[in-house]
């Protein structure tokens, strides 16, 4: 299968990619383009560039993909709308562009 998967720098998404590598997926990790992918790389993981905050970050990248796993999330921020943002709006940013492919992943 051919999966994405949001927050692979986390504790969860690192093991879920560890997961995902192993059981024979093609993975594609998004990350803000200041995140290090540590040793995410060693995998043979494809990364897409982009913010979640971006409605837009996701348009188009999702066409024949099977999965999406979203385990991007932030429990730091200096204001409430930080956490809105990271934590709500990017639900919504990730889940419309899922909706938005002819055969949207699961």
């Amino acid at each position: 299968m051919r999966v994405v998967v949001t927050g692979a720098t986390g504790f969860f998404g690192a093991h879920l990619v560890w997961r995902l590598v192993s059981s024979g997926d093609e993975v594609c990790l998004v990350l803000r383009p200041d995140e290090d992918p540590g040793d995410l790389l060693k995998y043979g993981v494809e990364i897409i560039d982009g913010y979640l905050g971006d409605p837009d970050v996701l348009t188009g990248r999702l066409d024949g993909v099977d999965a999406v796993y979203h385990c991007a999330e932030t429990i730091h921020g200096d204001a409430f709308q930080d956490f809105v943002r990271l934590n709500v709006d990017a639900v919504h940013h990730v889940a419309g562009a899922c909706a938005a492919c002819e055969t949207p992943p699961t």
